[in-house]
């Protein structure tokens, strides 16, 4: 062993001091004692003083470590590495990879806990000390990268970590981590480095001196620590002031409150001092010199191996630290230029890197500037390569290419796992990413076949997976299901952020768009290469590379966000429930309604109470019917407070991370607001038009509102009441008011309202208008014996199949809706398109009849109308089917097949009485049409109004700014004047369309799309058939609801009507004041 390493280790030892002091001290008092001359004698006597201080200085150091010791004792376990010992940390789920953090410089990995604490429920997280570091032991020297990265690994066995691992490290921890995968690549998951230090910097820098010095200042921090030189004052804890010594002096710093005090605190060692400067020593130019070959990470070293460079794009400390070791000029912008080149050379030590940038304005130490960017870009990373795509080959094909059945195969939701689903889309993920890399790696020239095309082809197992995963996600989801979704959610983002981002790609999707339209065969071709250029484009194909890096991040983070927003409402929602004690807070309620209370009790333990859910099935009738005023406030409050309680389930602080990273994301993309970005894609064109629109259609409602409003406030009163009526009053007396200016009972409706007969009345009327033809099928696997499943024809010809999913259970969602399966295609063959129509019917007790309200029946009616939709599509290729339409016309084919529910041939020939099987009676019929023409559509409501314009204008707020969405809400109803009886139809912790990613700045949409469905609706009223005459039945399934997104929807709807929406149609189908102008 060299002497400076035997020096080392003897004075890493923290009683070395005491012992060097304590032999001075004897060596001078002998010489003293041998009675010296009078001037030697005085100086020894003043080196014996200095000896003397410097033993008590050891011993206090001595008394202060132990001190220390007793306060912090390590809290992970303390294993045996080969005759020392080293600190290990763990904590979170054992399976899956996990994540080993290394801090900058040679320090104690706790500088992370932050990280640690925010990732370990989710992820295996350890914090490993190095020798010298920390907990550990100091260890033998000299201390070099390649001995610590056998230590750690050593320390990890010991420890019973199996991995495999992520090694997440920042500047000499990042370089440290690179060495351990080049040297264990058996254990290594991937590679975090994090602006990592490369050597090129400290060997051929311009500032060897600088930081040659580094390895001398901790030697003689180690002696001043020896000999208790120094006053340890460790850092505050949160809220306390400057110069305030008091809170660390009550003990109360703790690895909760302060990590980096606490291991500032037991790093006092003299040990970790010598540690770090030996191995700072190796990493100097002149340390260097023996060791580079053995320090360096080499090009293409790591093979295959997933390496994520994580740093920032500008770093302006970077530019003050040049210019201070050479002034300022040329030499030392190329200085600048070379530390960047530097670090930007580790991503080529792996054929799978990955560049990651920093948020904007963040330096080399983003790690603690922007602590939440490396918590979830670690989890992402984790995401990448985590989860087996280890699946039988038999099992993937029949899970995605290969769906056994007739009619191209059937979703195979009897083989699912949450296991298989989960490794069946991340092997699909990998399929796509290999598939789009060969299109753009192909050295042919660009064409339609080679690069359009190809792209169109690509992905075929993730279209599969994508919609079977959904199903069990929404209609049959439990804590498996839910925990797979939320892993998987962002890895769909990421790889189309990867597709939109290569350069090389977006290049020969350019070549073949200049082209046009000699370049695409056909005017559908010419339409596919036109929507796949604007897609790539506004998913950031041309910004530079920091900004594609920082837009991945957010497309990522989005994608978990609203995943959990999402789950967040039915989970707590689940949890949600109204106990009522007394019978006589029933009053008002049906049979059915008592009956399904009942039941909802003893189903929670509480047989002798009863319960009302908060769901829309139990909620709205409870609302309309329940007498006890009380009792509706709470049922009110609990039914608009989801999503806005504290908790695991609250969503306020998802909302405010939403809207700020949609701001952000619409920035890159060069929009003003998110906004902006949004409806720059659809019909309307701004976000001004489409505020324009609601806010000059609020106007005209308001007073109509008030008079309604009014109107009841008499009937209340003249009940007694003594009070101005609230939103929990809205339902309750609308519906006296409906009674008795129509005499319309919604329960005198209602037993006219079979659900199957709604099922057969819309499949006629379909049928009767367009020629539909539907046959029930017998054996077709199903998650649910209730699902009903139809083979759906046209003309003899079958189209596709149809899954009636309509009655509530657990795992399901509450709302109705309709999901494409699979989508319609023919440029590989004809595939048939695969839909689902799901809704959440109570469930019947006993052998009861299945009823439903109107507006259930008018819900299943507007859902039926989206899968006509997806089943006539006549589009070759997906990307232009039913799905892709602007998306504030997509609800024009539901809104316009909601008129055949109104339709006096079907509410006679099918709305007969459950018990008498008498048809609904003209009289009664006219009572709704009377009443419907009064409450008007859906749209045409200020409810829905004012829910569509707090979306609006919460959007054009994002801007990257922070909003808090609720008093953001507060605020813009004030200023709308909001009357006192009206209720919203969906507040913002809860409002599912303002925070999915389709409908964001988009409510507005079924307003617009209902003035293009009035208008289609007069084209079919004023035909000698009415809503059932075949030859304009024949033109709009043509010219509109077969053409998806083969032509854009203004020029479809234009080929149909031969001009633009008329939006007088809306106000003349309701005959009062809804002027529904559109500004353009």
């Amino acid at each position: 062993m060299e002497m400076s390493n035997m020096l080392f280790e003897f004075l890493s030892r923290d009683y070395s001091g005491l012992i060097l002091a304590s032999l001075l001290l004897i060596v001078l008092l002998l010489v003293l004692r041998s009675k010296p001359p009078r001037m030697l004698a005085w100086l020894l006597r003043v080196f014996a003083v200095a000896a003397f201080v410097l033993a008590v200085g050891a011993a206090s150091h001595l008394v202060r470590l132990a001190g220390l010791t007793a306060k912090y004792p390590p809290p992970g376990k303390m294993v045996d590495v080969g005759g020392y010992r080293m600190h290990v940390f763990a904590e979170g789920p054992a399976q899956g990879p996990a994540v080993v953090w290394f801090t900058g410089g040679h320090s104690g990995s706790f500088g992370f806990y932050d990280q640690h604490k925010a990732v370990r429920d989710q992820l295996r997280s350890i914090l490993v000390d190095r020798p010298g570091t920390g907990w550990s032991d100091t260890g033998p020297f000299p201390r070099t990268t390649a001995r610590e990265s056998d230590e750690i690994i050593r320390a990890l066995e010991a420890a019973g970590e199996r991995g495999p691992f992520i090694f997440a490290g920042h500047s000499f921890g990042g370089l440290l981590a690179a060495n351990i995968a080049r040297r264990y690549p058996e254990k290594t998951a991937a590679v975090a480095l994090l602006d990592p230090t490369p050597p090129d910097v400290l060997f051929y820098g311009a500032d060897k001196k600088g930081l040659g010095s580094f390895y001398r200042a901790e030697f003689h921090r180690g002696l001043r620590r020896l000999f208790g030189l120094y006053r340890f004052t460790p850092p505050p804890v949160p809220g306390q002031a400057p110069g305030d010594s008091t809170v660390a002096a009550a003990g109360l710093i703790s690895l909760e409150n302060n990590p980096i005090a606490v291991v500032s605190s037991v790093e006092t060692r003299a040990g970790t001092s010598f540690a770090n400067s030996s191995i700072l020593r190796e990493l100097s130019a002149h340390g260097l010199v023996d060791r580079a070959w053995d320090t360096m990470v080499f090009d293409g070293e790591l093979g295959e191996m997933p390496l994520y460079l994580i740093a920032p794009g500008k770093d302006e400390s970077i530019k003050g630290y040049t210019e201070q070791v050479l002034a300022p000029g040329p030499e030392a912008d190329r200085f600048h230029h070379f530390l960047t080149a530097a670090r930007e050379r580790f991503m080529a030590a792996s054929s799978r890197s990955k560049r990651i940038y920093a948020p904007e304005g963040t330096g080399h130490n983003f790690p603690a500037e922007a602590p939440a960017f490396v918590t979830q870009t670690v989890l992402r990373i984790a995401r990448d390569v985590s989860g087996a795509t280890d699946i039988d080959a038999d099992a993937y094909a029949k899970l995605t290419t290969a769906w056994p059945g007739p009619y191209g195969g059937l979703p195979p939701v009897e083989l699912a796992t949450p296991l298989t689903l989960e490794a069946a889309y991340r092997k699909a993920v990998e399929e796509k990413r290999a598939e789009v890399r060969a299109i753009a790696a192909n050295p042919a020239p660009a064409t339609f076949e080679n690069t359009i095309l190809a792209l169109e082809a690509s992905g075929l197992a993730l279209r599969r997976i994508e919609p079977l995963l959904r199903i069990f996600a929404s209609t049959n989801s439990n804590e498996e299901i839910a925990a797979v979704a939320a892993r998987i959610a962002p890895l769909g983002a990421e790889l189309d952020d990867e597709i939109a981002h290569d350069k090389t790609l977006f290049a020969r999707v350019e070549a073949v768009h200049a082209g046009l339209p000699e370049s695409a065969p056909s005017q559908e071709a010419q339409r596919l290469v036109r929507v796949t250029r604007d897609n790539l484009y506004r998913g950031g194909a041309t910004l530079g590379p920091e900004d594609k890096s920082r837009l991945a991040a957010i497309n990522g983070r989005l994608a978990e966000l609203q995943t959990e927003f999402n789950r967040n409402t039915v989970e707590e929602e689940a949890t949600l429930v109204v106990f009522i004690e007394d019978a006589s807070g029933l009053e008002g309620l049906g049979d059915a309604e008592r009956t399904a209370a009942k039941a909802a009790a003893e189903a929670r333990g509480r047989p002798e109470s009863w319960a009302i859910p908060i769901a829309r099935p139990t909620v709205w009738p409870f609302l309309t019917k329940a007498a006890t005023r009380a009792l509706r406030e709470q049922v009110w409050r609990q039914w608009v407070g989801r999503g806005a309680n504290p908790g695991d389930n609250d969503n306020r602080p998802v909302m405010a991370e939403i809207l700020k990273l949609r701001g952000e994301k619409a920035k890159l993309l060069g929009f003003p607001t998110f906004a902006h970005y949004q409806t720059s894609a659809r019909m309307i064109g701004t976000p001004d038009a489409a505020l324009a629109l609601m806010t000059r259609t609020w106007d005209l409602l308001l007073e109509p509102t008030r008079a309604e409003i009014a109107a009841s406030q008499a009937i209340a009163e003249v009940e007694g009441a003594d009070f101005e009526l609230k939103p929990w009053d809205r339902l309750y007396y609308a519906e006296k008011l409906r009674q008795r200016q129509f005499n319309l009972d919604a329960e005198a409706v209602k037993p006219y309202l079979v659900l199957g007969n709604v099922v057969d009345a819309m499949f006629w009327a379909a049928g009767e208008s367009f020629g539909f033809t539907f046959r029930e099928l017998e054996g077709v696997p199903v998650i649910s014996p209730d699902i009903r499943v139809f083979e759906v024809s046209l003309q003899g010809q079958v189209l596709g199949v149809l899954w009636l999913d309509l009655f509530q259970r657990q795992g399901k969602g509450p709302a109705s809706w309709v999901a494409e399966y699979r989508s319609a295609e023919n440029f590989r063959g004809r595939v048939l398109p695969l839909v689902g129509l799901h809704s959440a019917v109570p469930r019947p007790t006993a052998d009861e009849p299945v009823l439903v309200p109107w507006e259930r029946a008018n819900v299943i009616f507007h859902e039926f109308g989206h899968a006509l939709h997806m089943l006539s599509s006549g589009a070759s290729y997906p990307l232009l089917g039913a799905l892709t339409v602007p998306w504030d016309f997509i609800e024009t084919p539901s809104l316009l097949n909601e008129r055949w529910l109104l339709d006096r041939r079907v509410l006679k020939r099918f709305m007969r009485h459950h018990e008498t099987g008498e048809p609904m009676p003209d009289d009664l019929i006219d009572r709704v049409e009377r009443s419907l023409r009064h409450d008007r559509v859906f749209s045409a409501t200020l409810n829905y109004l004012a829910t569509a314009i707090v979306d609006m204008r919460l959007h054009l707020m994002a801007d990257g700014r922070e909003i808090d969405a609720m008093a953001e809400e507060q605020r813009i109803l004030e200023e709308l004047q909001l009357p006192p009886g009206v209720d919203l139809t969906l507040y913002v912790p809860h409002a599912f369309h303002t925070f999915s990613q389709q409908y964001a700045a988009g409510v507005y949409t079924y307003l617009w799309s209902d003035v293009i469905a009035a208008d289609i609706a007069e084209t079919f009223l004023a035909a000698p058939g009415g809503l059932y005459d075949r030859a304009v039945a024949g033109r709009y399934f043509s010219l509109v609801l077969s053409v998806g997104n083969t032509v854009p929807a203004a020029e479809a709807f234009r080929s149909f009507q031969g001009r633009d929406p008329d939006p007088g149609a809306l106000t003349r189908r309701f005959g009062r004041g809804v002027d529904t102008a559109v500004a353009r």
